[in-house]
């Protein structure tokens, strides 16, 4: 089933050129770490916040400084004003996930424009430092542990904040080369980065992508854990994606019943148990699940096909859902008191949805097809409750059970 990563398109699309800052070249950013790291390393001086501080702040130098004089949004023509004699040692056209690309080589990192002309990505292939934003995020939360005034704490936590923005890019990129299980890892780092010292709004888009991209992967633990993380966060993704994928999750692990809770609990699906009154042979415990929703229903079956393309079988489900769904919102406007349920025999002898409130009884059979609508209530069903309303239902008559007064 494929499926578009909303929240990552849309961030992607609305990105904004950043300033342009010029980044301290390979040797000064190099020796400016090793120095900033001897004082850390020095007993007395790591007591002192100023003192990590500056470690981060000569990381993030170091995470820089490969990146050249460039910004994201720049045209190939405003970087060759600002970069004078560096030019790339090569340049061609490359497709990634399915956009066109002019990759441009350097020393240190690839430059890759859109079709607008405008740089889109910046690949470092030869890092001052390895691992730089995840040291610089350590030496900041390490600032704040030694800062007992807290005299830094807003310097430190805009520091953190920047870091976590870094994590994000990375993780877009990541998406866009296809490295889903790398972009899940820098996710769950901007998000972690969200919470390292307080001060900082938590990051709902970086927990919910770490999910999501980890489900992508099938990393079904972490994208449970984070989907939870994101629920308990207040966000859970588009229409309750989040609830969605929670229960598909418990689905894969063999929990039906679980996956089905979730659902029910997201007002996704709701649920219908069986009507039974008289007979011995009518079920007494079964339930049918439908989508509150038949676009998310669509969603999950990875079909999005018109009605009139689908199978026979296919099509009828559909029609039933929707219709049931359509026909419980009215009666929960109009006739809140009203229970609904299916009916259904040990034989298989079934009617599709039972209507009971003090007005009396009234069984519907669903058909997509108009031409098997009419009398096909079954007649066990008739002789078990003979004062039963019966009513066949197609397209071509269900605007009278939705639209009118119920």
């Amino acid at each position: 089933m494929k499926k578009i990563l909303l929240v990552l398109a849309a961030v992607i699309s609305m990105q904004v050129a950043n300033a342009q800052q010029q980044v301290k070249s390979i040797a000064a950013a190099k020796a400016s770490v090793e120095a900033a790291q001897k004082a850390a390393d020095d007993a007395k001086k790591a007591t002192k916040v100023n003192t990590w501080m500056k470690l981060g702040s000569t990381l993030m130098d170091a995470y820089y400084a490969p990146q050249g004089n460039a910004w994201i949004g720049a045209s190939a023509q405003d970087l060759m004003l600002v970069m004078g004699n560096e030019k790339p040692s090569s340049e061609e056209a490359v497709v990634i996930s399915g956009q066109q690309f002019t990759k441009q080589v350097y020393d240190t990192r690839n430059y890759y424009f859109n079709q607008n002309g405008q740089l889109q990505m910046i690949e470092v292939t030869a890092p001052v430092v390895e691992n730089a934003l995840d040291k610089a995020l350590a030496a900041y939360t390490k600032a704040y542990e030694v800062d007992a005034k807290h005299s830094k704490a807003k310097d430190i936590a805009e520091a953190v904040k920047n870091i976590g923005q870094k994590y994000t890019d990375e993780a877009y990129n990541a998406y866009t080369f296809g490295n889903y299980a790398k972009a899940s890892e820098f996710f769950q780092k901007a998000a972690e980065a969200s919470s390292a010292v307080p001060g900082i709004q938590v990051d709902t888009n970086a927990i919910y992508n770490a999910a999501f991209t980890a489900y992508m992967v099938g990393d079904y633990d972490r994208a449970k854990t984070w989907f939870e993380k994101s629920i308990g966060a207040g966000y859970d993704g588009e229409n309750g994606e989040a609830y969605a994928k929670l229960a598909d999750i418990a689905e894969k692990a063999g929990d039906i019943e679980k996956s089905k809770g979730i659902l029910e609990k997201a007002f996704i699906v709701f649920k219908l148990g069986s009507y039974s009154r008289n007979l011995r042979n009518e079920l007494k415990k079964s339930r049918k699940v439908f989508f509150w929703d038949c676009g998310i229903r669509n969603y999950v079956l990875g079909d999005w096909r018109p009605i009139a393309q689908r199978g026979t079988d296919e099509a009828g489900h559909l029609w039933e859902n929707w219709f049931i769904s359509e026909r419980r919102k009215r009666l929960l406007s109009d006739k809140p008191e009203t229970r609904m349920f299916f009916w259904r025999t040990a034989q298989r002898q079934e009617v599709d949805l039972v209507e009971e409130s003090a007005s009396g009884l009234k069984a519907f059979e669903v058909k997509w097809n108009p031409a098997k609508a009419g009398g096909s209530i079954c007649q066990t069903f008739r002789n078990a409750y003979p004062r039963a309303e019966c009513i066949g239902v197609s397209p071509l008559n269900c605007p009278e059970h939705l639209l009118r007064t119920v």
